[in-house]
C-alpha cells in the first residue's frame, strides 16, 4: 500500500463520533481552566471536572487495540513516536517559554535558578499537576502513557474477570494513596502513578465495552432491533445529566490530576455516566467539522491552551499598565473570563494550525530523505 493510499485508509477508518466526543472533552478542559476563578461558574465546574478527564480515559481504552502490537517493543516504539516525543516536545518549548518570561519580569537570581531547575526536572518525573508549574495540563500525558503500558500486560490476561479484578484493586489502591487515609505522603511518586492506578479502570471499561459502545451507540442505526430516534437519545442524553450532576454535586469538586478524589466510587459513576452521555451527543451530531477539528487535535489543545491564557493575562496586564484606562483582565469577573475563553480558543487554534503545518513539513523532509 502506498503512502498516500495508507493515509487515506486511516481517514475512513477513524471514527468520527469519536473524534467529536473528544473535540467536546477539550473544549470543556478549557473551560475549566478559563473559569475556575469566576464564582458564578463554580456549580458548572463541578460538573465538568466529575467526568471531563475519565472521558479521554474511557476513550483511550476505547481506541486500544491489543491485536496491532506484535511485541512489547512494537507498543512502546509506537508509544515513544506518538506520545513521549510530543511531550518532551511541548514541555521543552514551554520550559524555555518559562525562562524567557521570567528573565523579561523577575531577572535570573539564585532563587530563580532553583526554581528553574526544579522545573526542569519536573518535565521528566511529572509527579502532579500541582507541582508542574511550566505547564500543568500535561500531567494527563505521562498519566495516560503509564495506564497503556500497566494496561499491556494486564489485558494480555484474555480473561474478562481476572482484567477487572485487576484495574479494581489497582484503582481501590490508587485512591488510598491519594486519600487522607494513607499515612505516607505519595505525592513524591513519579509520571502521576497513584492517579494512573486509580484512572485504569476507565481505560479498561473502554477497552471492555467496546463492543457494547459499537452496538448501542455508534452503530445502533444498522440494527432494526435497536435503532431509536434522535429524540430518544437527546431524553436519554438529559437524563443521564442530570443523573451525572446530581452525583458530582454529592461528591464535592474533583480533580484527579491534582489528586482530589473524594468518593472514587461517585467518581467512577460520574465519569462513565458523563461520557456516555457525550458519546451519544457525538454520534447525533458527528458530522461536525468544528468539533471533529478539536477532537483530531486534542493533544495539541491540551499542550498549549493554558500557555496562552497565561500569556494573554500578562499581555492584558502590560497594555494596562501603559494604558491605565484599560482593565487587565480578571478572571474572576464573568465577562472577562468569556473573553479569555474566545481569545484562548482562537489563538489555541493558530497554535494548532501552525504546529500541524511545522510536522507536516518536517514529515515531508523527512519522506523526501528516505526516497
Amino acid at each position: 500500500m502506498s503512502g498516500t493510499s495508507a493515509v487515506l485508509a486511516n481517514k475512513r477508518k477513524r471514527n468520527d463520533a469519536i473524534d467529536v466526543a473528544k473535540g467536546i472533552g477539550i473544549l470543556l478542559v478549557i473551560a475549566g481552566h478559563v473559569f475556575a476563578f469566576a464564582s458564578e461558574f463554580y456549580n458548572a465546574k463541578v460538573i465538568i471536572y466529575s467526568f471531563h478527564m475519565p472521558l479521554f480515559f474511557l476513550i483511550s481504552g476505547y481506541c486500544y487495540n491489543q491485536e496491532k502490537y506484535t511485541s512489547f517493543k512494537t507498543f512502546i516504539k509506537t508509544r515513544l513516536i506518538h506520545i513521549v516525543c510530543p511531550y518532551l516536545v511541548f514541555c521543552l518549548f514551554s520550559f524555555l517559554l518559562y525562562i524567557v518570561l521570567r528573565y523579561i519580569y523577575s531577572g535570573i537570581g539564585t532563587d530563580t535558578i532553583q526554581t528553574i531547575i526544579n522545573n526542569f526536572i519536573q518535565i521528566f518525573i511529572a509527579q502532579y499537576a500541582h507541582v508542574m508549574l511550566i505547564n500543568g495540563p500535561l500531567w494527563f500525558i505521562t498519566c495516560l502513557l503509564v495506564i497503556q503500558i500497566m494496561y499491556y500486560f494486564i489485558a494480555k490476561l484474555k480473561n474478562k474477570f481476572f482484567i477487572i479484578a485487576i484495574v479494581t484493586v489497582l484503582g481501590i489502591l490508587g485512591w488510598y494513596l491519594e486519600s487522607s487515609y494513607c499515612p505516607v505522603d505519595t505525592s513524591f511518586l513519579p509520571w502521576n502513578l497513584c492517579s494512573a492506578f486509580f484512572s485504569v479502570g476507565f481505560y479498561a471499561i473502554g477497552n471492555l465495552a467496546k463492543p457494547y459502545f459499537n452496538r448501542f451507540i455508534f452503530e445502533q442505526k444498522k440494527d432494526k432491533k435497536i435503532r431509536v430516534n434522535s429524540i430518544i437519545i437527546l431524553i436519554a442524553v438529559i437524563i443521564l445529566a442530570v443523573v451525572c450532576s446530581v452525583v458530582a454535586f454529592r461528591n464535592g469538586i474533583v480533580s484527579i490530576g491534582d489528586r482530589k478524589l473524594n468518593n472514587g466510587i461517585l467518581l467512577y459513576i460520574t465519569g462513565v455516566i458523563g461520557t456516555i452521555a457525550v458519546l451519544l451527543i457525538s454520534q447525533l451530531i458527528n458530522k461536525s467539522k468544528f468539533l471533529k477539528f478539536f477532537g483530531v487535535n486534542s493533544f495539541a489543545f491540551m499542550a498549549c491552551h493554558d500557555i496562552i491564557i497565561s500569556l494573554i493575562i500578562i499581555v492584558s496586564r502590560q497594555i494596562h499598565r501603559i494604558f491605565e484606562f484599560i482593565p487587565a483582565i480578571n478572571r474572576e469577573m464573568v465577562f472577562d473570563s468569556v473573553i479569555l475563553f474566545i481569545a484562548d480558543i482562537i489563538f489555541s487554534v493558530i497554535f494548532v494550525l501552525l504546529y500541524n503545518w511545522t510536522v507536516k513539513k518536517i514529515n515531508q523532509k523527512r519522506l523526501k530523505a528516505k526516497a
